[in-house]
Formats: C-alpha cells, sequence, structure tokens
C-alpha cells in the first residue's frame, strides 16, 4: 500500500465540495480505507446546504439519473430512496424537424426499467414538497454515515508546501473569521462553477481548468396534469436550428417542468427570453412556458482539464474529467473512485496520480470523449441537412421496414447518445458496423430515388399543356 508519498493511520483528508464528486469519494476513500485497516480523519468543505429551495442548496445539473449510474451505485449498496425521485418517465421524445412527428425511443425497447429524474437542491425557489427530495443532500448524509464529517463553510484558498512530506494548508471561513487546518491530502471536487478554478490555477502547479460553455437551465411550474398533456412521461429533446441554439431539452420533474438549453455559444439572460419566442417549438408548449420560477446560467465542460494533480492535491469530477453533454453524474462517481483508489492502494505523490487516477480517466473519460464529439458532429450534420435528417427519421421511425434488426440498431445507437448509457466508443463502433451502413445506403437510395420520380412527375404534369 501506498508510495513514497501515502497516507497513513490518522491522516488528515479534505474535500473541498460536498456535492456528488466528494460525497462518493468519501465513500470509496473510506471503504477502501476499512479494507487496509488504515483509520483516516475526513472533512468535506461545503457553504451550500442541499436542504434548501432555489440557488442556496442548487448544484446547477438537470438531474437526470442514468441506468448505468444507477446500476453502479447499487453495486456499492447506495439505494436511492423512493421519495427522493421526482419523476420515473419512459423515454426520450427526439424533434428532429420542424412540424414532424418526434421519434420516440422509449425504455422498454431498450430493456430498462425507466429513467429517473431527480433535484440536486430541494427544489426551485419557493416550491413545495412534502418530504426532502435532494439527491446531493442523500449522497452527503451517506459519506458522514460513512464516517465523513461536514463542514458547511466554504475553501478560500490553499498553500502548497515547499516541500512534499509537508502537509497542505487550507484557508477556509469567512473573511472577518478566517481559519487554517493541515491536510496530508486535498481533494477538488467543487466543479466548474466554483471560483477556485482560477485560485487553483494561480499556484502554478501545472492545472489547467477545462474549457467550458454557458448554458441555460428554467424551471415552470406548470403542474402534473399539465405537463403529462404536453409532454407525456417522457423528456423532449429537440435539435434546434435557430441561432444560437444547438439543443433544448424539456424534463418533466413534479408540477415544473425543467428547461436546459445548449448553444453554439455561451449564453446570456436574453437568450432565454429570444429562444420563448422561436418558432422551432410547439405554440401550445411556448404558450405554458412564459415566466421561469427559477433560473440559472451554469457552465459545462467541453474538454478535459490538464495536469489536475500536484503531490498531496488532486482534482476529480467535472472540474477535471466529464463526458461530452452527458452524465456529468456517473463521471463524478467514476473519478471518485480512481482517486480514491489511488490514495489508498497506490499513493499520493504527482507520479502516483499521474500513472493511476489520470492515465485511467484519460483513458475511460477523456479519449471518449473524443468519440463523442464525432458523433455530435454527425448528428448536427445530420439534424441540419434536410434530406439527410428525412432519411435517418424514416430510417430510425422504421418506415422502410419496421421490425428490422438495422433499424432496431439505429434506434439503439440514438438511445445511447441520448442517455449516454455505454462509452462514445462502443456507440462509434456500432455505427461503423458494416450491415448497418449497406442498410442506411441502400435506404437512402432508395428514398432518393422516390423523390427524384416525384419530381420528375410534377414537372411532367407541371409543362402539360391544358386540354
Amino acid at each position: 500500500m501506498g508510495g513514497e508519498i501515502s497516507l497513513r493511520q490518522g491522516s488528515s483528508v479534505v474535500i473541498i465540495g460536498g456535492g456528488p464528486a466528494g460525497s462518493l469519494f468519501a465513500h470509496f476513500l473510506l471503504k477502501y480505507a476499512r479494507q487496509q485497516h488504515l483509520s483516516l480523519k475526513v472533512t468535506i468543505f461545503d457553504h451550500k446546504d442541499f436542504l434548501k429551495k432555489g440557488p442556496p442548496g442548487c448544484n446547477l445539473c438537470a438531474g437526470i439519473i442514468a441506468e448505468s449510474l444507477n446500476e453502479k451505485l447499487k453495486k456499492e449498496g447506495i439505494y436511492l430512496p423512493e421519495k427522493r425521485i421526482i419523476n420515473r418517465l419512459d423515454g426520450y421524445c427526439l424533434h428532429l424537424k420542424k412540424k414532424a412527428p418526434p421519434l420516440h425511443l422509449t425504455c422498454a425497447e431498450n430493456q430498462i426499467n425507466c429513467i429517473a429524474t431527480v433535484y440536486r437542491g430541494c427544489g426551485p425557489r419557493f416550491s413545495r414538497f412534502p418530504e426532502v427530495i435532494s439527491f446531493d443532500d442523500f449522497l452527503l448524509t451517506w459519506a458522514q454515515d460513512m464516517g465523513a464529517d461536514w463542514q458547511a463553510t466554504s475553501v478560500t484558498g490553499l498553500t502548497l508546501p515547499q516541500y512534499s512530506h509537508h502537509p497542505i494548508l487550507v484557508h477556509y471561513g469567512s473573511a472577518s473569521s478566517p481559519r487554517t487546518m493541515e491536510a496530508d491530502l486535498v481533494v477538488g471536487a467543487f466543479g466548474v462553477n466554483s471560483s477556485l478554478l482560477n485560485r487553483l490555477k494561480q499556484l502554478n502547479f501545472g492545472y489547467r481548468p477545462p474549457r467550458t460553455l454557458v448554458t441555460c437551465q428554467a424551471e415552470f411550474k406548470l403542474g402534473k396534469r399539465a405537463i403529462n398533456k404536453l409532454l407525456g412521461n417522457f423528456i423532449h429533446v429537440y435539435m434546434l436550428h435557430t441561432r444560437p441554439f444547438k439543443y433544448a431539452t424539456f424534463i418533466p420533474k413534479g408540477d415544473y417542468l425543467a428547461l436546459t438549453l445548449i448553444g453554439r455559444h455561451n449564453l446570456e439572460a436574453n437568450d432565454l427570453e429570444l429562444f420563448l419566442q422561436t418558432e422551432e417549438i410547439e405554440p401550445e408548449l411556448l404558450a405554458w412556458i412564459k415566466t421561469p420560477n427559477c433560473r440559472c446560467f451554469p457552465r459545462i465542460t467541453i474538454s478535459s482539464a490538464r495536469h489536475p494533480y500536484y503531490h498531496r492535491l488532486v482534482i476529480i469530477g467535472d472540474a477535471s474529467f466529464s463526458r461530452q453533454y452527458k452524465n456529468g453524474l456517473e463521471s463524478a462517481l467514476v473519478t471518485a473512485q480512481l482517486a480514491a483508489w489511488t490514495a489508498v492502494f497506490k499513493g499520493i505523490s504527482q507520479a502516483d496520480w499521474r500513472e493511476n487516477y489520470h492515465r485511467l480517466a484519460r483513458k475511460i473519460i477523456g479519449r471518449d470523449n473524443l468519440y463523442g464529439r464525432w458523433l455530435f458532429h454527425l448528428n448536427n450534420l445530420v439534424c441540419s441537412v434536410p434530406i439527410l435528417t428525412d432519411i435517418h427519421f424514416d430510417l430510425a421511425s422504421g418506415r422502410p421496414r419496421k421490425n428490422s434488426i438495422q433499424t432496431h440498431r439505429l434506434r439503439s445507437i440514438l438511445w445511447n447518445m441520448f442517455t449516454g448509457n455505454i462509452p462514445y466508443r462502443q456507440i462509434f463502433k456500432n455505427l461503423l458496423d458494416l450491415k448497418l451502413q449497406f442498410f442506411i445506403m441502400k435506404e437512402s437510395f432508395k428514398y432518393l430515388w422516390r423523390r427524384l420520380i416525384k419530381i420528375t412527375i410534377n414537372r411532367q404534369s407541371h409543362n402539360q399543356p391544358p386540354e
């Protein structure tokens, strides 16, 4: 156990951030430490109270629990209580083209029970729920039950030691009452919306935060009956062509309809008002979403961080590695587990993080995102060229051959792209299947031939002289 610099009996571990990455790191660290009969003092710092509603308790996330994440949590013995789940949904509706029926992708056809939605905090501003519903509070409470201590205050900075065998100084508390503690290991689990990103960058140990994109999230209180009438029991994803938008996702959450907007560049406050006037969304839906009850403009990562480690210091979660557009919660679990395993079984020096945590995280998430970028670029191309949109919509909806194996494969590819249940690399490999590509080419040729014949007939009929 351990390298040149390693955790010892009674070592102090500080986790900055009490969201899923921080709480799950505490879970894995304490689990592995007990396997090694190692006693650690683990302290989680987070000023947010996840039992509060609105911004004070919110962790800026759409809150979709993918089946793959749910299975990994269950494997660890972490069973999300039913009262913390807001909705169990039947699948996705993809709106690929304007004024056309959506493409339904269901959990049943993908052999999944349902998709769960949660609130990271305790709901939107002024909302009322009969019980505690916060997903982040559940995980933070779990970490405390495992033996971690939670301090409801902010970390204001770090002082790195001159020598690697010395501890890191952690500065926390308010400006009027600053405090400092020593830590044998510091774990940054604060996310890309934290001011600590630039402070760590200024410590000059090589850390470069991920590139980010400002998105928009909003909650509209419509009532369960109205939401079911408008959307059914599905998440609706719109491929948008109106600039500056790329995707809009509507997620049913109890009495609230959650909207997530992703743009071609950083979104601003007036972009939400612009979206609510777009003609690409059904007028019936736009008529209901006038003024949001709660809204925010969080950042999402569009690249991986550089050098997210130093002696006695490691950064996890989306401030380090996160999947492209999908499964930020699962990325938090993966990076937390890899970092905790490295800390307990390998060591906490720069070399240990580089050879173990960083190498594996790059392989599992960083390199996989390269395939994800190609997949989403290809999807954007298909959605931006009307004839390609028509062809792929017909193929995925099963119009040429309703029960075709290749149709099911194409639908499975779309499902996994939007749920993130399997790695992008596997999705890309499935897409390059020769039988599937032959099917797409053959049916595309048939579609183009039928369209050419139709255009020819229309021209002949138009040019025919009247009797």
